[in-house]
């Protein structure tokens, strides 16, 4: 039985070697996905930059993600790599209270992770904000 179901596909799909019968895809052949090509340090280093940019002229999460066409996700998390690096000011991204509460409860747990204490908060806080803090904190420590 499997040698006649060889057979079969052997005769349909003569110029295959896989399994399934399926032919690989290949650049020749045109049906291959086209890669994007990776970016450099440099260009992976000016968004961060464009982001920084945008901060110190005042403008919110929200006003940066919408403008760059990225994920507030990804403003925050820039925002954290700035602060950590001392090129952004914490101040000037999140209210005091905010900042003061995370860290006070960061200080009392500092074995904890960030999603202990994004249980802690209840989701009031994005997972951002506690990476903001927690560089922040680390910072100051400094």
């Amino acid at each position: 039985m499997v040698e006649r179901v060889r057979a079969a596909l052997q005769e349909r799909y003569p110029e295959t070697t896989r399994k399934s019968g399926r032919r690989r895809k290949s650049k020749e052949d045109g049906d291959a996905a086209e890669k994007k090509p990776r970016r450099t340090k440099a260009e992976i280093g000016q968004t961060y930059n464009k982001t920084y940019a945008l901060v110190l002229e005042g403008r919110t999460v929200e006003e940066i993600a919408k403008e760059r066409g990225l994920s507030q996700t990804t403003i925050e998390g820039h925002f954290a790599k700035g602060i950590a690096e001392g090129k952004v000011d914490i101040e000037g991204v999140m209210p005091a209270t905010t900042r003061d509460v995370i860290a006070a409860w960061m200080r009392e747990h500092p074995e904890e992770g960030l999603n202990t204490a994004q249980a802690h908060f209840n989701g009031a806080h994005s997972y951002g904000q506690l990476r903001m803090v927690q560089a922040w904190l680390k910072k100051e420590a400094d």
